[in-house]
């Protein structure tokens, strides 16, 4: 008996949690609904304004497209150069000779006698006419070369002008013809003149 009344003990309890919580879902369900079926407020759009907002917008500037410039890199300007003091050269005066007078005439010169044919061991003379003062020289040439007899020295044309060499043939001279040479000199005008002589 005891048994049978706390099973019907506890399913009362059983029951009367249960329509608790029956009534708890049932006051959830009715609180929510008006809240799930109120329509949510819409948002008015106000036409004007924006047509006020679109005319009063100021438009964004335009980019400009900007061109390529070709700007000259610098260059090296070189520094200017300082003048300096360059020594001037003074051409110092020389003495400079006189040039020869070569468009001066020759020296006159004349052969006016020469011994010939002349014999060994004998005497020979040669005389010259040139102008007065001027130097005279005479070579006579031999087969065994220039003689070196007395007499055929440098000679000085007198007065006249004249100048006149006198010399001994060697005994040992062979017969032939043999040449004479004759120079003179005066104040840088000269002449030459060429004779012969026989020894037989």
């Amino acid at each position: 008996m005891k048994k049978a009344l706390f099973i019907g003990f506890c399913v009362l309890i059983v029951c009367c949690i249960g329509f608790f919580v029956i009534g708890l879902l049932t006051a959830n369900r009715e609180t929510a609904a008006p809240e799930a079926n109120t329509p949510l407020p819409t948002a008015v759009v106000m036409p004007t304004a924006r047509r006020e907002l679109a005319d009063t917008a100021t438009p964004l500037p335009t980019a400009m497209p900007v061109e390529p410039t070709n700007t000259p890199l610098p260059t090296d300007t070189p520094a200017p150069v300082e003048p300096t003091d360059t020594p001037t050269l003074v051409a110092q005066p020389t003495d400079t000779p006189a040039p020869a007078n070569t468009s001066a005439p020759p020296l006159a010169l004349t052969v006016m006698s020469v011994t010939s044919p002349v014999s060994p061991n004998s005497d020979a003379s040669v005389t010259i006419q040139t102008e007065p003062g001027a130097e005279c020289r005479i070579a006579v040439f031999y087969r065994s070369g220039p003689s070196e007899a007395e007499g055929l020295g440098q000679k000085v044309a007198g007065p006249e002008g004249r100048c006149q060499w006198v010399w001994t043939v060697g005994p040992n001279t062979s017969a032939g013809t043999y040449s004479i040479e004759l120079r003179v000199n005066l104040d840088g005008r000269q002449n030459r003149l060429d004779t012969q002589f026989t020894v037989q």
